[in-house]
């Protein structure tokens, strides 16, 4: 994917606007990982297959992976890897879709009782990014998903170029006209990321900053420069109590 620019990205506004300027023509290729609770698949309530349905039918190429547990959900990045290889004859923006049940601390898994935290998701994501020259577009369907901006919180590599996800706990209605909104917008529409992340709160329904878009490196020089000065802070402890018993 050598050649490829940074996909545009500008400052979250404050209101709700519809985007009305369109960014440079970008492809991007959408790849669905899904893994319901158990409950959702007694109820037949699923996010991907109508993502699928509805992109598909704007001529966008999109994959979908249906995950149990971290084993699967490996698998289905190391496909997406491979999907994106510099070997590969289309070469194209990867946007990594998560539909799960989630807090502020990472999300679930269909088969695992215990969470999968941000920062284990963070090492898987962040070995994707590098391996599609750091444009990985991470959308967190999740509760809580805009957490995932944690994952960031390391010295490197950076595990996503940007990360979307809501604020909030959507309802599944909320969530779904939302993400369909910004990949119509972004994918078939070529409009810059974050006015159509705002759109996503007018089209839910939502409060703006229900939804939000983040930088990765942004946040990766945030945690840096909280690093340095609690650094400075106990250098300095270090230096006084070295003096005071001096």
């Amino acid at each position: 994917m050598n050649g490829q620019q940074p996909i545009p990205v500008t400052a979250p506004i404050a209101s709700a606007q519809p985007p009305s300027k369109p960014a440079p023509s970008l492809d991007f290729v959408i790849h669905i990982i899904e893994s319901p609770s158990s409950d959702d698949f007694l109820d037949n309530r699923q996010e991907g297959p109508i993502l699928l349905d509805a992109l598909s039918l704007g001529a966008v190429e999109v994959h979908y992976y249906a995950v149990i547990d971290r084993a699967a959900l490996k698998k289905s990045f190391e496909r997406i890897k491979g999907r994106h290889s510099p070997m590969a004859p289309v070469r194209c923006f990867p946007i990594v879709h998560i539909s799960a049940h989630g807090n502020s601390d990472g999300i679930r898994l269909t088969g695992e009782r215990e969470m999968l935290k941000w920062k284990e998701l963070g090492d898987l994501l962040a070995d994707l990014n590098g391996s599609v020259n750091g444009v990985l577009l991470v959308c967190m369907s999740t509760c809580l998903g805009f957490n995932g901006f944690r994952m960031a919180y390391r010295t490197s590599p950076v595990p996503f170029y940007a990360l979307v996800g809501p604020t909030i706990s959507p309802t599944w209605p909320e969530a779904l006209v939302a993400y369909q909104t910004f990949y119509h917008l972004v994918a078939c529409k070529k409009f810059d990321l974050s006015p159509s992340v705002e759109a996503m709160n007018t089209a839910a329904g939502r409060a703006a900053r229900s939804f939000l878009i983040v930088c990765g490196e942004d946040k990766q020089k945030e945690f840096q420069q909280l690093i340095a000065g609690i650094s400075k802070i106990l250098a300095r402890e270090d230096q006084a109590e070295t003096g005071a018993t001096a």
